[in-house]
């Protein structure tokens, strides 16, 4: 199936013909630049108007048009620089339309905020769903209507600098997909003690509560929505139930005494980094495709079907082929999956203990995963950087299994070309075609 690409790159030339390109990666992905957003712009996502505008969300909080002859325009659209937090890789991370805009002239942005004047990178705070009316041609700050996160400590966890705010997507019925990552630790599974070597979770409970002030294991828990799939009413934030959408298919944990609540918001939780959204039409909203970035293993694509509506995918108890997490041992030697420097708390490995019974038996292996210890970092993550002195260059496939009825009509291969530069290892994804 042939892809094509619009390349935002910041090293691109403006080009306003469209010139098709050689890709270099010889796959079938058709590659042509369109615009130069200039070196300091890190685009993070892209929704086109039926106007033929293309909106470009940049991760420090502008968002940029394209006009439909293909130029910049020279303005933002909206810029949100003073509200955005984008330290480490937090940041704007979602934008997407209204299915009837410019009709309905309504924009959705999803991002976490700073807390203070002073932009504090090591300092608790919240990721939002925000909602902005394009007024004359550019969007308004002063419309801003908040649907997650209206108060402080509503919105979806940031208790480190990574792993807040995912993607946003319309469902077929009308109603908003919303993801959010853990808001915990990137390094390993924290667990909300004091780690050996990062004295965080951030002072979280005084923001959250102590109950919330659990690191990785908010995934867990339906008390917050970290590391959740939500799905809202694009009004007003509320989950969907029989009483406020009788025709509509209702949130699995929905309450309607609490219509806003987070159980009530909840579509499925157990997620570490639920990164992207994509939505492929089915009954009901449509069935979701997960990008789920991974830890120090394994990467993941979880196909959340209307049927599987309030699953728990097991963060940080089990990850890739749903096994236990792999560096859950305190040897003092480093093991195929586990380095030294970040150890595993005995604590989190007792608290998963407590999981497990349920989770394996309800558990459902992703649609497609890879291992970054097998194909990008070599067979041993304890020593990332060294390479075996055997090893040069190599290239492996991977498939999932043919069996699987999601993979019906589609074709599913993932290249890895692993190359070696003194002592460090270099991989690079080739194709993968879904």
């Amino acid at each position: 199936m042939l892809k094509t690409i619009i390349s935002l790159a910041i090293c691109m030339v403006a080009v306003f013909a469209y010139n098709i390109v050689p890709n270099q990666d010889a796959g079938d992905f058709t590659i042509f630049p369109l615009i130069n957003l200039g070196a300091s712009s890190f685009p993070t996502t892209m929704a086109f108007s039926p106007d033929g505008r293309i909106f470009i969300a940049q991760k420090c909080g502008e968002v940029r048009v394209i006009d439909a002859q293909g130029n910049l325009e020279e303005e933002p659209w909206i810029n949100l620089n003073y509200t955005v937090n984008c330290s480490g890789d937090k940041g704007l991370t979602a934008l997407v339309l209204h299915p009837d805009f410019p009709t309905v002239p309504y924009v959705y942005t999803m991002f976490p905020i700073w807390q203070n004047d002073s932009h504090d990178l090591n300092r608790v705070t919240q990721g939002v769903l925000a909602r902005y009316t394009e007024v004359n041609g550019k969007g308004s700050v002063a419309s801003e209507f908040l649907l997650i996160g209206k108060t402080n400590g509503t919105g979806t966890p940031s208790c480190h600098n990574s792993h807040v705010t995912g993607d946003i997507v319309f469902a077929n019925d009308g109603t908003l997909f919303a993801s959010a990552g853990e808001g915990s630790h990137w390094d390993a599974v924290d667990d909300g003690e004091i780690f050996p070597f990062d004295p965080h979770d951030w002072e979280c409970a005084p923001f959250f509560g102590a109950d919330v002030a659990i690191g990785s294991f908010r995934a867990q828990h339906l008390n917050n929505l970290g590391g959740k799939v939500m799905r809202i009413d694009p009004a007003t934030g509320n989950g969907i139930g029989s009483d406020n959408f009788p025709n509509l298919m209702a949130n699995p944990f929905y309450n309607a005494s609490n219509p806003g609540g987070f159980a009530s918001v909840v579509w499925s939780f157990g997620h570490r980094n639920p990164w992207k959204l994509a939505l492929r039409p089915s009954t009901g909203p449509g069935t979701l495709y997960i990008a789920e970035v991974g830890a120090k293993d394994y990467e993941e694509i979880n196909v959340v079907t209307p049927a599987l509506a309030g699953h728990n995918w097991g963060w940080p108890c089990l990850t890739g082929e749903r096994h236990l997490q792999p560096w859950f041992t305190n040897t003092s030697v480093p093991t195929e999956y586990f380095v030294p420097i970040y150890p595993t708390n005995q604590h989190t490995i007792d608290t998963c203990n407590g999981f497990l019974p349920d989770l394996l038996a309800n558990s459902i292996e992703p649609m497609f995963f890879y291992s970054r210890s097998n194909y990008v970092y070599g067979k041993f993550i304890g020593v990332i950087g060294n390479s075996p002195p055997d090893f040069h260059s190599t290239t492996v496939q991977t498939t999932p299994p043919p069996t699987d009825p999601r993979l019906t009509e589609h074709v599913h291969y993932l290249f890895l070309t692993l190359e070696t530069s003194g002592s460090k290892r270099f991989a690079s994804t080739q194709t993968i075609n879904i």
